[in-house]
């Protein structure tokens, strides 16, 4: 038969078939057929299924049984270790291994207060003692928000996960998403549930997180932010505590008060939701407020000696390194094993902690409490943080770093940042200018009230350049420049400089040109800011840390510093001109070192005790230096000045400070380059009006130097100078007038043909007139501080 009729005998065969009548009951062939075919395709289904989940199984338990003996091998003493992070200076040398067992201080679980005990338990893992080591409904909940967010899994850990990761898997990756990671976990959580007990895991963990400022552990916790035992702990303390282990550096209770109440207050309601308290008693613990008594933490002793060294300067970088890793949720710092790289230079700290030892150095205390001091010091062209000393004696570990921390009046150090810098740069004043140095006229602050000021010697010379009253540190002038190119300017500057402790209440301020601040500034800050004369003008972003690596040597951090050009390179030229002769031959001539040029402003700042000025005593002595390859600050003070204990006038002044600065600098320069600060192409030499300071074409036997395009053209405002003298002749008279102060009083001569002076009246106001004019052929205006000549 062909094709054809095989293919329409089919197509007949069917078209003959009888209809199927579904609801006749007798149709023995179509029921059983019917019947039979539907329960070989459910047993086909049934069969498929059954051997996919075997197949399924089979795979699971295989990759399983895999994936255990991957694990790393169970070492019980694993649990009081943490992996050490490394801290290495700019040098790629190891500096620094205080991490490892680094303060803390383990305890039993009777000597944890119950209420921390259910804290933590609410907050981290509400079924811990349910449980077999991980939580399925945590796991199908966190399978879930992955599927519908991006980013690492997360939600799903109980306490014995925690533990399993933080101690038997410290080395492996964490900062991608790994879901291997995670039956790992889950496979170690089981292991450890089976060899340890509840209480003992939950004691391994408090013994074993971090709670920030360098506090491991639930007692070293306690002590650090109550000075308290972790059994003492009351409730709200516990529930403090109980927070922090998520982010410690972001809920720090010292530095982000409000973050850690938020964060306390998301713990009292997982305990209400645990009904451990009421809602009368959530209600009145989140009305507490946080209330700390910061204590002095264990400090363990490390074995290797030599790495002890650089405490205020690997704390600080601690910190910042622990906030940059909290940031990025890796792993914490204090078990990590990360390397981070520092921009510690040895030399220069090692030279800070050499001459702060030598108590001699220092005043002497009074009452029997010492000052204090600090220092810090910066490479002004990178921005790189060389050496901090933030106290005569490293005391508390993590402790207050006066250095970064301690926000002071700057006192004169300030003039060259809102006073003298910000008029170089609007052109009004140069450093041979000439100005005054009076108490009167008085001026007005930004309120409109008189601001008295006044020279710290209580003397007044008169007449002086501008170079000289920076030399010697003359108020009175710093006051009158800031006067004239207004508070705001001058603030906006400082602002450029990287000051950045300024409140907006100084904008109209004049006591800012004496360091008069409402916040004070760091030694830090003030090594930055001087730092931009010396780099030219350019200000670069302190930076410690030059880059952070895991345990697996992949970089997480890298530090890329910006920098602008704040000033300009003339304007900074002119600042680094004026203050090298405060060194050379004014009030910071303590700081000089030999053939080194070494630019510098001291400053002292009033003593104020309850509110009162101590006339005998000084509240801070500061000395900012730089050379062309350095900028350091120095702070002297007491932490709190009282009636007994205070620096004496008499006897210590910022010279003091100035001393210690060129001590550590002079070390710290041995074998280096003697630099010079460059000179720009924008900066002139010029000769000078010795009257004025103005520059002129004359020969005056006398030169300083100016910014091209920025000539000063006028004479000092602070000048009681008659200027632009005019000459009006009539039939028998000639009437003079000029420009000047009214209330002041001129000397009129007047000058004859033969070149005679004769003095024809003493006057106040702007005009006079001669009624005998005679032969007369100019006219000499002299006020007390200098004289025009009008001719006719």
């Amino acid at each position: 038969m062909s094709s054809y009729n095989r293919r329409t005998s089919r197509s007949s065969t069917k078209k003959m078939r009888p209809t199927i009548n579904k609801n006749n009951k007798n149709n023995k062939y179509n029921g059983t057929k019917t019947k039979k075919s539907r329960k070989r395709t459910i047993l086909k289904i049934f069969i498929a299924f059954l051997s996919f989940l075997i197949i399924l199984a089979a795979t699971g338990i295989i990759y399983l049984s895999y994936l255990s003996k991957t694990l790393p091998t169970w070492d019980e003493s694993a649990f009081d270790q943490s992996t050490t992070s490394k801290i290495y200076d700019m040098d790629d040398n190891v500096v620094s291994m205080k991490f490892q067992d680094q303060n803390r201080t383990p305890i039993t679980y009777s000597q944890m207060s119950p209420d921390f005990i259910t804290a933590i338990l609410a907050t981290e893992d509400a079924d811990f003692y349910s449980h077999n080591g991980f939580s399925l409904k945590g796991i199908i909940r966190s399978v879930f928000n992955n599927l519908i967010t991006t980013g690492r899994p997360g939600g799903a850990s109980t306490i014995t996960q925690q533990l399993a990761r933080g101690v038997l898997l410290v080395n492996e990756d964490t900062t991608s998403v790994n879901y291997v990671r995670k039956i790992r976990e889950i496979l170690l959580a089981m292991q450890i549930e089976d060899r340890l007990t509840k209480e003992e895991i939950l004691t391994n963990y408090v013994n074993t997180i971090a709670y920030g400022h360098g506090a491991y552990g639930v007692e070293a916790a306690a002590i650090t932010y109550f000075d308290k035992s972790a059994k003492e702990l009351t409730l709200i303390e516990a529930v403090l505590l109980a927070g922090l282990p998520q982010a410690p550096s972001n809920y720090d209770p010292f530095k982000n008060p409000e973050r850690a109440l938020a964060r306390r207050n998301i713990v009292i309601d997982r305990l209400l939701a645990v009904n451990y308290i009421d809602e009368n008693k959530a209600k009145e613990l989140k009305e507490m407020p946080i209330v700390l008594k910061a204590g002095v933490p264990n400090q363990a002793v490390n074995e290797k000696k030599e790495l002890a060294n650089y405490q205020y300067f690997t704390d600080y970088v601690t910190a910042e390194a622990d906030e940059l890793i909290s940031a990025k949720n890796l792993e914490s710092l204090y078990n990590g094993g990360y390397k981070i790289y520092t921009t510690l230079d040895t030399k220069v700290q090692s030279a800070m902690e050499t001459v702060y030892n030598k108590t001699s150095l220092f005043p002497k205390g009074m009452g029997g409490v010492e000052p204090e001091s600090a220092m810090a010091i910066i490479d002004q062209e990178t921005g790189s943080i060389r050496g901090l000393v933030g106290g005569r004696s490293y005391v508390v570990e993590m402790g207050f770093n006066r250095a970064v921390s301690a926000k002071r009046s700057p006192g004169s150090t300030f003039k060259p940042i809102v006073s003298y810098g910000p008029a170089f740069e609007k052109g009004i004043l140069s450093p041979s200018m000439i100005v005054k140095d009076s108490p009167e006229p008085k001026l007005l602050d930004g309120t409109g009230e008189v601001y008295n000021f006044n020279n710290y010697s209580g003397n007044f010379v008169g007449n002086v350049s501008v170079r000289t009253a920076i030399k010697n540190s003359i108020n009175t002038v710093a006051v009158r420049v800031l006067d004239e190119i207004t508070p705001r300017y001058g603030y906006d500057f400082a602002l450029r400089l990287g000051i950045t402790t300024l409140s907006p209440n100084e904008k109209d301020n004049l006591s800012m040109a004496l360091g008069g601040l409402q916040n004070g500034v760091t030694p830090l800050e003030m090594a930055r800011a001087f730092g931009v004369f010396g780099n030219g003008g350019v200000l670069v972003e302190s930076n410690s840390i030059r880059r952070i690596e895991d345990s697996f040597g992949n970089i997480i951090y890298e530090s890329k510093p910006k920098s602008n050009q704040a000033i300009s390179p003339e304007v900074a030229y002119m600042i680094n001109s004026v203050l090298v002769d405060v060194v050379n031959n004014g009030t910071g001539a303590n700081a000089k070192i030999y053939k080194r040029q070494i630019a510098g402003k001291t400053g002292t700042t009033d003593l104020i005790v309850d509110g009162a000025n101590k006339k005998d005593g000084n509240g801070d002595l500061w000395f900012v230096g730089y050379t062309p390859q350095l900028s350091g600050a120095v702070w002297i003070g007491y932490d709190k000045n009282s009636s007994t204990s205070y620096l004496q006038k008499a006897k210590y002044g910022s010279g003091k400070a100035a001393y210690i600065w060129s001590q550590v600098m002079s070390i710290v320069l041995q074998g280096q380059p003697y630099l010079t600060f460059e000179k720009p192409s924008g900066i002139i030499e010029m000769q000078v009006d010795p009257k004025t300071g103005l520059p002129t074409e004359a020969s005056t036997g006398k030169k300083d130097i100016f910014i091209k395009g920025l000539l000063p053209t006028k004479p000092s405002s602070t000048l009681n100078l008659p200027s632009e003298g005019k000459a009006v002749k009539s039939e028998t008279s000639i009437k003079l007038t000029w420009t000047g102060t009214a209330s002041i009083e001129y000397i009129i001569s007047r000058v004859d043909t033969e070149g005679k002076s004769t003095v024809i009246a003493k006057i106040k106001g702007n005009t006079y007139t001669d009624e005998t004019p005679e032969d007369a052929k100019s006219y000499i205006i002299k006020s007390p501080d200098g004289e025009i000549v009008i001719n006719l």
